[in-house]
């Protein structure tokens, strides 16, 4: 979904709401596809002292596999995103990810969501408490 932007950066509006559903059911980690649900995104562009921004917040429910029972589990989860959206970088080397490059005004949320979702899954999924304590145990040893 790209989200048009030229009348935020034009000085036209100063706020610009977001409310989309975007399909994620084919995105890969590891070894199966873990959003077989829509994600829920919500939030803002806005325009603040001649600098633009975005906040997102994103829902989704995790579909994954514990790695030691192969037990399917569902985890509801949550990822808020804040960026400083711009149109052009001076030295793209030294940018950090709280920069957010614009280009032709328009910003692809698809790819941007789908980028920010790795760093939020689970790195190891436990189904049963008992897993999860004895994998804990186990790790201490």
């Amino acid at each position: 979904m790209k989200l048009d932007l030229k009348a935020l950066f034009g000085g036209d509006t100063q706020r610009i709401a977001i409310e989309e559903q975007l399909d994620f059911h084919d995105l890969q980690y590891g070894s199966y596809c873990p959003l077989r649900q829509p994600v829920c995104v919500t939030g803002q562009a806005y325009a603040k002292a001649d600098v633009c921004y975005l906040d997102l917040d994103l829902s989704f429910v995790f579909d994954g596999v514990c790695d030691r029972c192969a037990e399917p589990i569902q985890k509801p989860m949550s990822l808020s995103l804040h960026k400083i959206l711009v149109e052009d970088l001076q030295n793209r080397e030294d940018a950090d990810d709280e920069y957010v490059l614009v280009q032709d005004s328009a910003l692809d949320l698809s790819d941007l969501c789908g980028k920010s979702y790795y760093c939020s899954f689970p790195p190891k999924c436990c189904a049963s408490r008992t897993v999860r304590v004895f994998a804990a145990s186990a790790a201490r040893i």
